[in-house]
């Protein structure tokens, strides 16, 4: 979250390795850019959506005694769902992939990968962010 009157609202998408060594799987690539380009749906269903969802995953957590959050409490995130209604919400995408290796990145990945940043800034104006394996 931002100070003041704006909200980063970032979501993290991760997979696996489908092999024992990072390395250049299209497969894992197509499934997780996928998901990142089907969370747009979080940010043009507006925050109070996604709460509701959280809420609901939370409450199934919890009577398993278990918690969905790492840091913070489900009233914080109530108290951003207050704020949303003012505040500007920044769009951010998170893909964490260890089974892509920087050094073994194709063309063809290349431009999965470019295909999914054009389509988050053009139909969500969010930002995309890969994490690797060196």
């Amino acid at each position: 979250m931002f100070p003041g009157n704006k909200i980063l609202l970032g979501l993290l998408h991760c997979k696996f390795s489908s092999g024992a060594k990072p390395g250049a799987r299209i497969k894992d690539l197509y499934e997780v850019c996928g998901q990142a380009q089907k969370s747009i749906r979080w940010k043009h269903g507006g925050i109070s959506r996604l709460v509701d969802h959280l809420r609901k995953r939370h409450n199934h957590w919890r009577e398993e005694g278990d918690s969905r959050f790492l840091k913070g409490t489900l009233a914080d995130l109530i108290n951003i769902q207050r704020r949303s209604r003012t505040a500007s919400v920044k769009f951010q995408v998170f893909i964490i992939q260890p089974g892509l290796k920087k050094s073994k990145i194709s063309a063809e990945m290349l431009r999965v990968l470019g295909s999914t940043v054009l389509y988050l800034e053009k139909t969500s104006q969010g930002e995309l962010t890969v994490i690797g394996s060196e």
